[in-house]
Order: C-alpha cells, then sequence, then structure tokens
C-alpha cells in the first residue's frame, strides 16, 4: 500500500513536470551578414513563445507552433535577403502570428491551418522593396488577418477557408515604385468581412466571399467587401456568393478605372464610385432584395447593372464625357433611375416581365439618347427629360397602367 502511494506521487510529479515543459519559450537574436534561424515547438505544448529578430544581410528564419495553443510568434527582419515564414498548426488555439519585415526582397508566409481554434491573428508589416506576402487562416472562427505593404513591388493575399466571422484587411500605400495587386479569399466562411486600400501605382485588388449558407437568417450569414483605390492603374473587382446577405462596395479615384461586384443571394447591395479618367463598372446582382448605385464623374465613363428579380431598385449618375449607362432588371418592385450630364449620352434601360416599374432617365447637355423598355407591365411609368444638343429617345411599354412623359431641348 505504501508502495503504490509512492508509484502514485513519482507519476504525478513526472506528469506535473512535462506539462510545464510544455511550455517552451523561444528567442533568436542575428545581427550581421548570412543569418537563417528555425525554430520549432510542436506536440502538446501552450503558450509558446517565439520571437526571432535579424537585422541586416541574408536574412530567412523560419517558426513552426504545431499542435499548441496560445502560441505566439513574432518574427522581425531588417535588410537584404528578407523571406519570413510562420507555421501554426494542427489545434493552434488563440494563435498569433506577427511578421514585419523593413525593407530589401521581402516575401513572407503565415500559415494558420487545419482545426485552428478561435480567433487566431496574422499580421505582416513590409515596408520596402520587392515585396510579397501572404496568410493563409484554415478553420479558425473569429481570424483576423492584416497585410500592410508601404512600397515597391508590392502583392499581398489572405486566404480564409471555414473561418466563420473571419476579418481580412490589406493596405497597400504606394510609396516607392508601388506596384500594389491585393487579393483575399474567403471561402466557406459565414459572416466574414474583407477591405482592400490601395493608394498609387499600378492599383488591382480582388475579393472573392462564398459561405456555405446555414439558411440561419440574415445578420448570422452576412458578407462584407469594400475596396478603395486611389491612383493610376485601378481595377477592383468584389464577388460574393451564397450568403444570405451581401454588401460590397467599390471606390476609385484616378486614371484607368474599371470595377466589378458580382453577388447571388439575397438582400443584395453595391455600391460603385469612381472619379477620372477610364471608368467603367459592372455590378450584377441575383436574387431577391437588390439594390445597386453607380457613380461616375469624367471621361470615359460606361456603367451597365443587371439585376434579375424582385425588389429591384437602380441608381446611375454619371457626369462629364463619352457617358453611356445600360441597367437591366427582370422585375418585381422595379424602380431605375438613370442621370447623365454632359457629353456622349446614350442610355438604355430594359424592365422586364413586371410589377411596379418606374423608371426616369434624365440627360443634359450634347449627344443625349436614350431607350426605354418595360414590356410585360404593372405600374409603369417613364419619365425621360433630355436638353439640348442632339436629344432622340424611344420609349416601349405594354400592358397595365402606362403612363411615359419625354421632354426634350430648350
Amino acid at each position: 500500500m505504501k508502495y503504490s502511494k509512492l508509484a502514485l506521487l513519482i507519476s504525478t510529479a513526472v506528469l506535473a513536470t512535462s506539462v510545464h515543459a510544455g511550455d517552451n519559450t523561444s528567442t533568436v537574436n542575428q545581427s550581421g551578414t548570412n543569418q537563417t534561424a528555425t525554430v520549432n515547438q510542436t506536440v502538446n505544448s501552450d503558450f509558446n513563445v517565439s520571437t526571432v529578430d535579424q537585422m541586416g544581410d541574408s536574412n530567412v528564419a523560419t517558426v513552426d507552433q504545431t499542435e499548441t495553443a496560445y502560441s505566439t510568434a513574432l518574427l522581425t527582419q531588417d535588410g537584404v535577403g528578407n523571406i519570413g515564414s510562420i507555421s501554426q498548426h494542427d489545434t493552434a488555439d488563440t494563435s498569433t502570428a506577427t511578421i514585419n519585415t523593413v525593407g530589401d526582397n521581402n516575401l513572407a508566409g503565415i500559415e494558420q491551418g487545419v482545426n485552428n481554434g478561435d480567433f487566431a491573428q496574422a499580421m505582416i508589416f513590409q515596408n520596402g522593396s520587392d515585396n510579397e506576402a501572404g496568410v493563409l487562416q484554415d478553420s479558425a472562427d473569429g481570424s483576423y488577418s492584416n497585410i500592410t505593404q508601404s512600397g515597391d513591388m508590392d502583392g499581398a493575399v489572405t486566404f480564409n477557408v471555414q473561418s466563420d466571422y473571419a476579418v481580412a484587411t490589406i493596405t497597400q500605400n504606394g510609396g516607392g515604385a508601388g506596384m500594389n495587386r491585393g487579393a483575399i479569399v474567403q471561402v466557406i466562411s459565414n459572416s466574414a468581412s474583407a477591405s482592400i486600400d490601395q493608394t498609387g501605382t499600378s492599383n488591382d485588388a480582388f475579393i472573392g466571399q462564398r459561405t456555405d449558407n446555414h439558411d440561419v437568417g440574415v445578420g448570422t450569414d452576412d458578407t462584407m467587401a469594400m475596396i478603395v483605390q486611389n491612383g493610376e492603374g485601378n481595377v477592383a473587382a468584389a464577388a460574393q456568393e451564397f450568403s444570405l446577405s451581401n454588401y460590397a462596395s467599390i471606390d476609385q479615384t484616378g486614371s484607368s478605372n474599371l470595377a466589378g461586384t458580382y453577388q447571388a443571394a439575397d438582400n443584395n447591395d453595391a455600391v460603385v464610385m469612381q472619379d477620372g479618367m477610364g471608368n467603367e463598372a459592372g455590378v450584377e446582382q441575383t436574387g431577391p432584395d437588390n439594390d445597386t448605385y453607380v457613380s461616375q464623374t469624367g471621361t470615359d465613363n460606361v456603367a451597365i447593372s443587371i439585376q434579375a428579380g424582385m425588389n429591384d431598385e437602380v441608381d446611375i449618375v454619371q457626369t462629364g464625357d463619352f457617358n453611356m449607362a445600360d441597367v437591366y432588371t427582370e422585375d418585381m418592385d422595379t424602380v431605375v433611375s438613370v442621370t447623365q450630364d454632359g457629353e456622349g449620352h446614350e442610355s438604355y434601360v430594359d424592365s422586364s416581365f413586371g410589377d411596379t416599374n418606374d423608371v426616369m432617365v434624365s440627360q443634359a447637355g450634347e449627344g443625349h439618347y436614350s431607350d426605354v423598355w418595360v414590356d410585360a407591365g404593372s405600374g409603369n411609368m417613364v419619365s425621360v427629360t433630355q436638353t439640348d444638343m442632339y436629344n432622340s429617345s424611344m420609349v416601349y411599354s405594354t400592358g397595365s397602367g402606362n403612363t411615359a412623359t419625354v421632354v426634350q431641348g430648350m
């Protein structure tokens, strides 16, 4: 009996020691020339802390934390070769990873993957040179990722898989050459939100969000995408599918603009604003309860909005230069309004299979031409106002409450 009590005490003490030994800490500091650092912290250990700090020359550095919980990895590199990479995976609950690089050939990494617990955080900061970045978060609900790049060849990504309520942001300030780019893909990630903010040079950007739609009601499966661009190459996009409520906003300012957004779900809402030069836009929404607003200001304008179903509402405002707008909805509570101001104008609206239609087109000075078609009926009412220069208008509307008013010229 005494022997078994003693054995029990010894085995308990050994177990306590092995658990304590799991709380790893690692610090590596290196300063000049051909640095490389590798740290492995693995299997059944909690509260791992690893810091790698390298300054100048051929940097590399890798931290691998596997089957750990509440781990923190901080990797800082200063100049020349840079590379990076942090891997936290297999039940890495509430892990945090940060890479902070200053200059030269950068690259980075961060993988928080496979059965990650909730609230994983990944942050990459790159100040300059040939940048690129990364971040993969897999099975990490409530995860947060942020990539900030301040100039030269830029890049970025962030990718969320099966991570509900994930938040991902990319900020690119475009100092130096600022070739920018972007991305962010959130797949099978309900209620995810993403934003890309770019300032100068070749821009680009893309956000893609797709949920697995649990049909549990609006507010639990909503996605949000925001893109802000400022100057030069611009492009954008944002595509959202399968959620119960999508919101997308694109804001571009100067140069070769283009835009996008495609939404396929209930309760879609898209806002596109462009300022000057190449303009074009897009927006396609399917499913009930859509809402679109597009505003363009100067030079080649186009626009186009296609909605197909139910509580439609569209609104396109253009101001100067070669204008055009297109708009097709497929009706129920339709409202359409196109306002154009100066130069090329055209317009076209098509309303389709009917209900409480209401179309309003107003054009101001120079090219004009409109065309409105409503077709299968109900509340109808069309009004086209054109003022001075080439005017022209056609309205065609079959069935139901009709009214059409066209006012042209001075």
